[in-house]
């Protein structure tokens, strides 16, 4: 199944309203999820996970708040590059690399990095989960809830 069910008059309209978005066709989430587990793993980011207690006792297992506290950490981080107008990105010399990508896409791209690797630790279909909110989405009305933003 498609992402989102848009069909070619959806789309169509959504590129006459909206001139300014750059409708890409992509690789489905899920494939891109197995491919940055796949990078974690073999980099080493799931091979020393703290031991925490369960209820039958030790066992060997991911600390999930820890995985969540660093997806904020990206989010944290395009923040302050928001903050500082770093809307592009720039190379930089950094923890001894040369040209090392920075700035708010970047922050960006590494909290997604980091939601897609916990995904395909825990094996969830998020190309399924984000169709299925964004079909939600476009059913609720406008500005709903009353919020500013």
């Amino acid at each position: 199944m498609p992402l989102l069910d848009v069909t070619d008059e959806l789309l169509a309209e959504w590129r006459q309203k909206f001139p300014d978005i750059i409708f890409y066709e992509a690789e489905p989430l899920n494939l891109l999820r197995d491919a940055v587990y796949a990078t974690a793993k073999e980099h080493g980011w799931w091979d020393l996970e703290p031991v925490v207690q369960g209820i039958e006792g030790f066992a060997i297992k991911p600390n999930i708040p820890e995985k969540l506290a660093l997806i904020h950490s990206e989010i944290s981080e395009a923040l302050e590059e928001y903050r500082t107008d770093e809307m592009g990105v720039r190379y930089s010399q950094a923890d001894g690399f040369s040209n090392k990508p920075e700035g708010f896409p970047i922050e960006l791209a590494d909290a997604i990095i980091r939601i897609l690797d916990l995904c395909g630790y825990l094996n969830i279909d998020i190309e399924e989960a984000v169709r299925v909110k964004a079909e939600y989405n476009r059913t609720r009305p406008y500005r709903h809830g009353g919020k500013k933003c």
